[in-house]
């Protein structure tokens, strides 16, 4: 609609029927003021939204409180289109980032799809360099039939929730995630606005750390720990 391009064009948030995320009050923390880096308590994980032609991929970097629940969203990097795994693989390398989980979505599995190669990109972080990356895709949590769905709506009332009570803590810098969550809506059929790149980066990684993919340095000592795949029906959406 023209008055939701007026409002995004000029970084007014939405308001009314259909906004995702209603807020006033924005749950963000000043990275300045928070030292999450120097706890090794704390679980951390990295999560993607892949893209490569017509989408950019989007890496995002958490950390969690096990003790207070908390999900912090350190910061997300935006690879620019045309950009292979093999060209954005030195995020993942270096000392703060190595061995971290890595939370991927389902299809990360393509081969071809994001790396223009015979690999998947699952295949070039794990063969090629020997990455932490989490045992097959992260999906929603089985439901109470024990089916798990890939459907968004799921991951993203769970970053509705944790925004509202305080448990989804972003990264004022973190200002594109901002942008796209400010003026997030949903139209009658179910579907979401675009772009969303980085809110469906976030979201994968909020799934993985609800299910327990988290790992602190303490915990992570120099092996990487193989979590099991989520049992359960999986159902296509």
């Amino acid at each position: 609609m023209p008055w939701e391009r007026e409002c995004r064009m000029n970084g007014i948030p939405l308001i009314g029927q259909g906004v995702v995320f209603p807020l006033l009050d924005w749950p963000t923390y000043d990275p300045a003021q928070t030292d999450l880096r120097n706890n090794p308590n704390l679980e951390r994980l990295i999560s993607f939204d892949l893209g490569i032609k017509n989408a950019p991929t989007v890496i995002s970097f958490f950390f969690r409180d096990p003790i207070q629940d908390i999900i912090y969203l350190h910061k997300q990097i935006t690879v620019g289109k045309g950009e292979t795994p093999d060209e954005y693989v030195h995020y993942l390398l270096d000392r703060e980032s190595r061995g971290v989980p890595i939370a991927l979505p389902h299809d990360a599995t393509q081969p071809g799809r994001y790396t223009l190669t015979e690999q998947s990109v699952r295949e070039v972080f794990e063969d090629n360099y020997n990455l932490n990356v989490i045992p097959g895709a992260i999906l929603n949590p089985p439901n109470a039939d024990g089916k798990v769905t890939n459907h968004k709506s799921y991951g993203i009332n769970i970053m509705r929730l944790g925004m509202e009570r305080k448990t989804f803590l972003i990264n004022q810098n973190c200002k594109q995630f901002l942008d796209e969550a400010r003026n997030y809506a949903i139209d009658e059929a179910g579907r979401f606005s675009d772009p969303d790149d980085h809110i469906d980066s976030a979201r994968i990684g909020i799934l993985a750390l609800i299910q327990g993919y988290g790992e602190s340095e303490v915990s992570r000592a120099n092996t990487f720990r193989k979590i099991p795949k989520i049992e359960g029906k999986v159902q296509q959406i």
